[in-house]
């Protein structure tokens, strides 16, 4: 990303992509071309870079790299700003059509959050500042990066709620769906639930607000474990391969998206046969819809939150949504491993804490976020540079005494970082160099 003081901004993003000729349609007829995220022949036809030079060599070659000029950029868009997070690139929308071989050059089937869960929500955010207020302050920013608002949660409380009740529904799934609903009326949030960062000992939030948001948001990401475990873990067993948690949502929500043809029952057996249970040979053992899978899922994750956790009070998110991060100094030091830390946030939420799949009820742990959070204010008058760092504990090893920066990371706060003649007024020190 690139700005100016002159209120431009543009996107560049220089990378070595790999060309792909034999998935080009600008070079390669349309009956000929081969799909990258297929099995490819090795029979020299679907090799890296123009299918002249030797693109295995040690040192790159311009002719095995996509040029910068074919790369996603822009410069100045209408709409005022560029967005994106780990998804399509600027969000320019041409991967929309799901035809990654429509938009040549070809640079990737998958994007990190290739849902667009978490890029949609900042999309939504700026959209509704920028009609506020036409423009954007530093504190919207902030607030943008820090928000933790699920979209996932979004999308399968809407199908729950389009699958009406039936007449023999369990009271535990009666409530799960009242919990999702009052979920929804008040917008889907995933706070900790607690007052601090400390996941044991901090006091519950007494905001009733935050409290059932933070019950719903546990029901849910134990919903969703249940769910793609039910779903996907027995026919993907059978080919040796483990839940790939941003597909099984995708896939998930694909098939509950897609309505049964009765004249077509080939089409229904593609499309939503994951949800029936196999064997390990693959043998069909149950045939199940897959909104039977998702209303039983629900059912199983109220019904296992009550029997393993207690009653929904006790549902506290922050007490099990935790970060521990990974730090180097465990290779040299003893005794240093930070955290757990309480938080906020959820699978694909903005300020991502997407835990894994597996699991037990009281753990949703996980173990890297936002590298670093940054906001510049392009303001020729008073420039502003926001920073957080996952830095070093303020009660690390020795070697690391100043700013909490891992404890200003964890609670999103935001330090000035000095640029510039800035620098001057907060040096610690100086030290003059002259060659001898």
């Amino acid at each position: 990303m690139l700005a100016d003081d002159h209120g431009h901004i543009a996107y560049d993003p220089h990378a070595l992509v790999p060309k792909r000729t034999f998935a080009d349609v600008r070079v390669t007829q349309p009956q000929n071309l081969q799909a990258p995220w297929l099995p490819l022949p090795g029979d020299g036809s679907a090799e890296w870079g123009d299918g002249t030079n030797n693109c295995a060599a040690v040192t790159p070659d311009p002719a095995c790299w996509i040029a910068d000029s074919d790369l996603p950029f822009g410069k100045d868009p209408e709409k005022g700003y560029f967005f994106t997070a780990n998804a399509d690139p600027t969000a320019t929308g041409v991967t929309d059509d799901n035809n990654p071989l429509a938009h040549p050059p070809y640079l990737s089937f998958d994007w990190d959050d290739s849902s667009g869960f978490r890029a949609t929500r900042i999309n939504e955010l700026m959209a509704t500042k920028l009609e506020q207020n036409s423009k954007l302050s530093l504190e919207d920013m902030e607030a943008i990066q820090s928000d933790h608002m699920s979209r996932p949660g979004k999308a399968f409380t809407d199908v729950i709620q389009a699958n009406a009740p039936g007449s023999g529904e369990s009271p535990n799934l009666t409530a799960a769906r009242a919990l999702l609903t009052l979920w929804k009326q008040q917008g889907f949030d995933c706070p900790s639930g607690l007052l601090g960062t400390d996941p044991v000992n901090s006091a519950v939030d007494p905001d009733p607000i935050n409290t059932t948001n933070a019950q719903a948001c546990y029901l849910f990401h134990e919903f969703l474990r249940i769910l793609a475990t039910n779903v996907f873990a027995d026919d993907l067993r059978v080919a040796g391969q483990g839940v790939n948690g941003l597909m099984a949502i995708k896939s998930m929500l694909h098939m509950l998206e897609t309505t049964p043809d009765p004249t077509n029952d080939a089409l229904n057996k593609t499309e939503r046969a994951m949800c029936n249970d196999v064997s390990s040979t693959g043998a069909v053992t149950a045939v199940k819809t897959c909104e039977a899978q998702l209303l039983g899922a629900l059912d199983q994750a109220y019904t296992t939150l009550l029997a393993k956790v207690g009653d929904p009070t006790t549902w506290v998110w922050g007490r099990v949504h935790t970060i521990r991060p990974v730090s180097l100094l465990e290779l040299v030091t003893e005794n240093f491993s930070p955290g757990p830390y309480a938080r906020p946030g959820g699978s694909f939420t903005v300020d991502v804490g997407t835990p894994s799949l597996s699991g037990t009820p009281d753990d949703f742990q996980y173990f890297s976020g936002g590298n670093v959070r940054h906001i510049s204010v392009m303001d020729p008058a008073a420039p502003v540079v926001k920073m957080q760092l996952p830095g070093p504990e303020r009660d690390g090893p020795d070697l690391f005494k100043g700013p909490d920066l891992l404890g200003q990371w964890v609670t999103n706060t935001y330090f000035d970082y000095a640029f510039g003649s800035q620098i001057d007024a907060v040096a610690v020190s100086t030290q003059s160099f002259k060659a001898p």
